[in-house]
């Protein structure tokens, strides 16, 4: 949120914070909105009267709010003030910034005008988009969820997610202005002043159009060093015909020697060129597109100079993974960004898994030499293993927020337990929190560890606390390489509730990770931390014999580690076959083998990661049935009792072929009647609900009867 003066004079813009953190307020969110009234009262267009504290976020002036009641009239917006990009940025991005004209517009919404879209780079759903009046350069900040395509909006109308897909404007197209509040931030290195538009509409209406290049496909994707190279694009004109593209290219990386090939119009606003074959394994080939309209404009995409527009060619394929994190482009992106590959074979260990007590993302790594870390997102991956060995034959490659990663991919779990590859102990530290690329985008998703460290800031974040802290190898250095409580495992606060500054640690490890401007270290859990633990999950959950129509369930004690089932003496106990659900990396003897329960027999559960173990004791108890007990008859087509174990119901589902009288009765393993209730029913089904609040935990028979038939089921209460 921003205020903004009702004059719209310099210096009368501020960012507002809600967020307990920064003031120290013990209560939720909620809680402060409550007091604050911070969603009734500051709408677009009120002028609100609010009490905070004044600090500072990313270079960024902003109002943290106490909890104080705001108060607010309802008015019009204030004018919106024209300003142009030379106040803010001068030349070309990343440019030069302007403190002394730019500064006193941050936090206020402002209006450029006649601009032109000088550069579009998709970012995972997001968009990195350039703005150009004359020859300054100011690029675009998505603060506003509209303009991030993600689900991260809690107030959006009748949805959680932002209600209209954002397409960014075509790049050469002329715009009749620009709106939205300006921010400042630093990316890369390079301080910077820009432009946050609220909605899409912050961008004008087109002046001038210029034709569109979009879904640029290559076959072969990766292509050898005798095969030539199709290149088809999608090219249209907003406010005309497409007449001529033209296919530029050059062979070497960073080759602006450029040769040309008239496309072909091949229908439904296809164009097509072929690039001859390079002859050279391992060359990089650059190319780029520019298209004609009838009224004689042209757009280049993605500039006359393919900036980060080539392919890799490769006679071997991709068989590494070094294959598809190594770049030659210093914006760390992959060669293979936004393409979909098959038929590759890129293998590797779990270095870290996506499990809540783990990581929480799925890391592979083949070997310690540098790019040969991948990030592997999606469900697909939530039971790989650390020291599972992967093999990955297709997926796609995205290049999110600074992060390499392949999704959707197809793989085969090749082998497990192997040993993870050895960290990398010899990067440099300074050079690693300074974001240095030759030192940094190497070693991108790849496990590291650092000895004999010392903790620098317990928040590098202050004032506001993300969980983010800092240590250095030198006890004396004021600055160090960032960790963060990205995982699960590390309970909120984390950072300075449990470090101090000055506090030596033998080791800290994880995995390599940029994110929020920072490179940084990620533990993958609290034993990734000298002096710290992780409790790795080693339980039977639940134990039991599925005997035709009868589940016999095991009542398990956590504590002493024995779990007691109770069978019918009718059942042979020296070849019983349990169904056994647990959590942990295996259980022995596994589930689904047949035993001899005559005697107690002895499970052990072995914890994934660290191959600890617990043992539980089973034992098997006999108990005579209640009498009559048959199998199904002709009259019973179906019976079954759910949920099982239950807590306060169960459902008794009876399929009927015929009327019948039906006794419903409950027991205790002594035999004795607990409850007992006569219904008259129709041929079908039936779902009867039976209550067992007045029940104790523990096991009980429950027998349903008729004319035609009488059937027993035994039933586990929990409390």
């Amino acid at each position: 949120t921003f205020l903004q003066a009702a004059d719209g004079h310099a210096w009368g813009g501020v960012h507002v914070l809600i967020d307990p953190s920064p003031i120290g307020y013990p209560n939720s969110l909620n809680d402060l909105d409550n007091d604050v009234k911070f969603i009734d009262n500051f709408t677009i267009g009120s002028t609100v009267t609010c009490t905070g504290i004044v600090t500072d976020f990313s270079d960024n002036t902003q109002v943290a709010l106490l909890p104080i009641q705001s108060t607010a009239i309802a008015g019009g917006l204030t004018d919106t003030m024209v300003v142009t990009i030379d106040q803010f940025m001068q030349g070309t991005f990343p440019g030069t910034i302007q403190h002394t004209t730019g500064e006193q517009w941050e936090g206020t919404y402002v209006e450029i005008r006649n601009v032109a879209i000088s550069d579009v780079q998709p970012n995972g759903d997001r968009f990195n988009i350039t703005l150009k009046q004359g020859s300054h350069e100011m690029q675009v900040r998505d603060v506003s969820g509209h303009l991030r395509n993600d689900d991260f909006d809690k107030f959006c109308t009748g949805s959680s997610e932002t209600p209209t897909i954002f397409t960014p404007p075509a790049i050469g197209s002329f715009l009749a202005y620009v709106r939205g509040v300006i921010v400042h931030a630093t990316l890369s290195g390079n301080e910077q002043y820009l432009i946050a538009p609220i909605v899409p509409s912050d961008f004008g209406p087109q002046t001038q159009a210029v034709p569109v290049v979009s879904d640029i496909i290559r076959d072969p994707i990766v292509p050898t060093s005798s095969q030539t190279v199709d290149l088809t694009a999608t090219i249209v004109d907003p406010d005309g015909t497409v007449t001529a593209a033209d296919l530029y290219y050059s062979f070497g990386y960073g080759n602006t020697s450029f040769s040309m090939v008239s496309m072909t119009d091949i229908g439904n606003d296809q164009w097509m060129a072929t690039v001859p074959a390079v002859g050279q394994d391992s060359a990089y080939v650059n190319y780029w597109i520019r298209a004609f309209d009838n009224d004689n404009n042209h757009s280049d995409t993605p500039d006359s100079l393919a900036t980060n527009s080539f392919y890799w060619v490769l006679d071997e394929g991709i068989t590494s993974i070094g294959h598809i994190q190594f770049t030659p482009s210093t914006n760390g992106s992959s060669v293979w960004d936004g393409d979909s590959l098959s038929g590759i074979s890129v293998r590797g260990i779990v270095t870290a898994s996506a499990e809540s007590y783990d990581l929480g993302s799925a890391i592979i790594q083949d070997g310690t030499d540098p790019w040969h870390g991948l990030y592997v997102w999606g469900n697909e991956t939530f039971d790989w293993n650390r020291g599972d060995e992967i093999e990955i034959t297709a997926g796609v490659v995205e290049e999110r927020f600074g992060i390499t990663q392949m999704d959707n991919v197809t793989f085969t779990v090749l082998s497990t337990g192997n040993a993870l590859p050895s960290p990398i102990t010899t990067a440099n530290i300074d050079s690693l929190a300074a974001g240095i690329f030759d030192h940094t985008e190497p070693f991108e998703s790849m496990y590291m560890r650092f000895d004999n460290v010392t903790v620098i800031d317990t928040n590098a974040d202050a004032p506001s606390n993300f969980g983010e802290w800092s240590f250095h190898t030198n006890g004396g250095a004021t600055t160090g390489l960032r960790a963060d409580d990205f995982s699960d495992d590390f309970p909120f606060d984390f950072n300075v509730d449990s470090l101090v500054e000055g506090q030596t640690l033998g080791f800290v490890r994880g995995i390599f990770y940029f994110s929020f401007g920072n490179w940084k270290l990620l533990p993958r859990n609290m034993s990734d931390i000298d002096g710290f633990n992780t409790q790795y999950p080693r339980k039977i959950n639940t134990f039991s014999f599925i005997l035709q129509d009868t589940t016999y369930f095991g009542s398990i004690d956590q504590n002493n580690g024995t779990i007691g089932v109770t069978v019918f003496s009718t059942v042979d106990v020296s070849s019983l076959t349990p169904t056994i659900e647990y959590d942990g990396a295996r259980v022995t003897p596994s589930s689904g083998a047949t035993q001899d329960f005559s005697t107690p027999v002895t499970y052990t559960v072995v914890a994934p990661i660290d191959s600890s173990t617990k043992d539980y004791v089973v034992t098997v108890d006999t108990v005579s049935p209640p009498s009559g007990i048959a199998e199904h008859p002709a009259a019973l087509r179906n019976i079954n009792i759910f949920p099982n174990p239950a807590q306060d119901e169960i459902t008794i589902s009876l399929d009927l072929n015929s009327p019948e009288d039906v006794t419903l009765s409950v027991y205790n393993l002594l035999g004795e009647s607990l409850w007992s209730d006569h219904q008259s029913l129709v041929k079908g089904d039936h779902q009867i609900v039976l209550g067992l609040k007045d029940l104790a935990e523990g096991v009980y028979l429950v027998e349903i009867s008729g004319e035609n038939f009488r059937q027993t089921q035994k039933l586990t209460v929990v409390k």
